[in-house]
């Protein structure tokens, strides 16, 4: 084999380890769908998201809902992880054992007067219940996540775990806005 000839096969060799890796890690990005599909079937809305200190990934809490802006299913709201640690749009379905821990509880989907809502109770947050609330406005699909802090009901702003090691919490610290007034509201936890 001339040198020419080992040169170009060791190219073609590396090129194809490229290829191979580049499909790996965009079959395992797995993305969660944000917007309404081609046909409009159904947008996902994010609701809030769980930030931890070990690292700078969130478990992203989200609404399916149809064009008409209703839960879609019996089990709208879902999570999966945002991957920031390796880009923006990194996104990764929960693992069996990380629902056990982030994953939700239960949920019921109803109808009032003032339009869907759903009901939650997540595994990271037990004891807490979480009311979203699902509108039309100016057009398009709007969802928000409340929960009492303080006594007072408040849009959910902000989740923050502090880990005291891998498999162990400190304490959770909730942020919201107050529904009326507006003013910032704060609750921590020791678990």
């Amino acid at each position: 084999m001339r040198a020419h000839d080992h040169g170009s096969m060791t190219s073609r060799i590396a090129l194809a380890i490229v290829i191979v890796f580049a499909f790996a890690v965009l079959a395992s990005s797995r993305p969660a769908r944000l917007h309404a599909d081609a046909a409009g079937a159904m947008s996902t809305v994010p609701l809030f998201a769980i930030r931890k200190s070990e690292n700078r990934n969130q478990v992203q809490y989200a609404i399916r809902l149809d064009p008409e802006c209703r839960p879609q299913g019996r089990a709208p709201v879902v999570a999966y992880w945002r991957m920031l640690e390796r880009g923006p749009a990194a996104r990764e379905s929960l693992e069996v054992f990380e629902q056990r821990a982030y994953g939700i509880a239960r949920q019921r989907t109803s109808t009032d007067a003032a339009g869907a809502r759903v009901d939650v109770m997540l595994r990271a947050l037990r004891g807490r219940s979480i009311v979203v609330r699902v509108e039309r406005a100016a057009g398009r699909c709007t969802a928000r996540a409340t929960t009492l802090l303080e006594g007072v009901e408040c849009t959910i702003e902000d989740v923050f775990v502090a880990q005291r090691g891998p498999m162990s919490v400190d304490y959770v610290e909730i942020r919201g806005r107050a529904v009326v007034g507006g003013e910032e509201r704060v609750e921590r936890e020791r678990r």
